[in-house]
């Protein structure tokens, strides 16, 4: 029983930091769209979202909670189908709730590209030559590019401009890429340049790398060695 929880909660966070590790170490700068990202978050976050919230909600429960510390049969443990209507709806309710809201976030962060293992100066030097090739109109303030919407010297048709803000994360070497809901396919052309462009570009050491490679290890030796020790208690049981 342990063993399966320890497996619920540890396992997809072990995973997403191994997934970051990979992400962190390699050569060149990788663009991730931020759907993607987030479902990365939820990967890591799906035990305590799956498991740990109904055993909080069972604590509250007195039957659940004594059949939990002191049955020693687990089938004894009341099936779904026993649950009064009362817990029964709040389970209910609790996994509307935590697939709406997931849901949710999955849509916001779609106005959202995750750039993993580059410098922000980098990033920002790229992006600038990509507007360049690209002749649109374009300024910059601090983190903030406004891009035109049309080449230089011709309307656009839908006319306007873009706003996109960069939100770095030196300690990481990560940049979020944030656009505005009407970005289209000016966003669709200058991150495809933008891929390219950072294709070109070496990305340094970066130490995040390590750190997420370390946890995901520590996670999976402690994993492996809950294992051992179940199995060993099986087989003194056995004997």
């Amino acid at each position: 029983m342990i063993l399966a929880i320890l497996l619920a909660f540890l396992l997809p966070l072990a995973v997403y930091c191994l997934l970051l590790a990979f992400l962190n170490r390699r050569p060149h700068p990788t663009l991730v769209h931020g759907s993607w990202d987030f479902a990365g978050v939820l990967l890591a976050a799906s035990g305590f979202l799956l498991v740990g919230g109904p055993a909080v909600l069972a604590g509250f429960n007195q039957r659940w909670r004594e059949l939990y510390l002191f049955s020693p049969n687990r089938r004894a443990w009341p099936r779904l189908t026993e649950l009064n209507p009362f817990w029964a709806t709040l389970l209910a309710a609790y996994f509307v709730a935590v697939v709406v809201v997931c849901l949710l976030a999955l849509w916001r962060r779609r106005l959202a590209t995750s750039v993993y293992n580059v410098e922000p100066a980098a990033l920002e030097e790229a992006l600038a030559r990509v507007l360049g090739r690209q002749k649109r109109p374009w300024g910059r303030s601090v983190n903030r590019f406004v891009v035109g919407r049309g080449p230089v010297g011709e309307a656009a048709a839908d006319g306007g401009e873009v706003e996109l803000e960069l939100r770095p994360f030196r300690a990481m070497r990560h940049v979020t890429l944030r656009w505005p809901a009407g970005a289209g396919a000016v966003r669709r052309e200058v991150e495809g340049e933008l891929e390219k462009e950072l294709a070109d570009v070496a990305a340094p050491e970066n130490p995040a790398a390590v750190w997420f490679l370390s946890i995901a290890a520590g996670l999976f030796s402690l994993m492996v060695f809950d294992l051992f020790l179940s199995l060993w208690r099986i087989y003194r049981e056995s004997l």
